[in-house]
C-alpha cells in the first residue's frame, strides 16, 4: 500500500523517493518519464515513447536519413523526380532526354510522354517538343524562327546555307518567291 507522509508526500513505488503527488500515480514523475521512453529503432538510445526515433536520428536528412529512398520521389502530379547534386530534384524524363541529347534542355523545349504514362521514362517513350511561336507573328519573323529551329535541330535541311530570308525580307534561296519590287 502507498505510504502517505504527514505533509501529503508519497513514496515512489519504483525508486522509493518522496514526491508531491499531482494525481493518483504510484510512481514519481521521473520514474514515469523513464517508463514512457522506448529505444530508438536506429541507434537504441532512449526516446519519448510516442516516437520511434530519438531526436538525433529523426533530424537526419539525405543519405543519412532512415527514410532515404535513393534520391527518388514522386511529384504530386505523378512524375518521377530524381535528386541531382547541384540541381536539387529534377524530373526524371528531363534527365533522360538531356542525357540523350548530350546537353541541358534549352528555353522553350520540353519533354512529352508519348503514351501519357508520366513515370514511363524510357527514351523510346519520350519526345522533345519545342513551343511554337505565338499567333499574330509577322511572316518574316515566323520564317526566321523556323530557320533558327532548323539550324538547331536539322541543319542538314538548310543545305549549308545559313539564311533563307535576308534582313529586308527578300528570299536568298530559289525556293521562295521574291518580294515584288516596289512601284515607282
Amino acid at each position: 500500500m502507498i505510504e502517505l507522509n504527514p505533509k501529503g508526500m508519497k513514496i515512489c513505488k519504483t525508486c522509493k523517493r518522496k514526491y508531491q503527488p499531482s494525481s493518483g500515480h504510484l510512481d514519481c514523475p521521473k520514474c514515469r518519464g523513464r517508463k514512457q521512453k522506448t529505444p530508438c529503432i536506429d541507434c537504441g538510445k532512449l526516446s519519448h515513447g510516442a516516437y520511434k526515433r530519438c531526436i538525433n536520428c529523426h533530424n537526419r536528412s539525405g543519405e543519412d536519413s532512415p527514410g532515404w529512398k535513393g534520391g527518388i520521389t514522386y511529384h504530386k502530379k505523378g512524375y518521377l523526380m530524381r535528386l541531382v547534386p547541384g540541381r536539387k530534384y529534377v524530373f526524371e524524363h528531363i534527365l533522360v532526354m538531356e542525357e540523350s541529347l548530350g546537353r541541358r534542355l534549352l528555353k522553350g523545349e520540353n519533354v512529352h510522354h508519348r503514351n501519357g504514362i508520366k513515370d514511363d521514362n524510357r527514351l523510346e517513350n519520350l519526345e522533345l517538343w519545342t513551343r511554337p511561336q505565338p499567333a499574330g507573328i509577322r511572316v518574316t519573323d515566323a520564317v526566321k524562327w523556323a530557320q533558327d529551329v532548323l539550324e538547331l535541330y536539322a541543319p542538314e535541311l538548310l543545305n549549308g546555307r545559313k539564311t533563307i530570308f535576308s534582313e529586308d525580307g527578300i528570299s536568298t534561296r530559289g525556293q521562295y518567291p521574291p518580294v515584288p519590287p516596289e512601284r515607282t
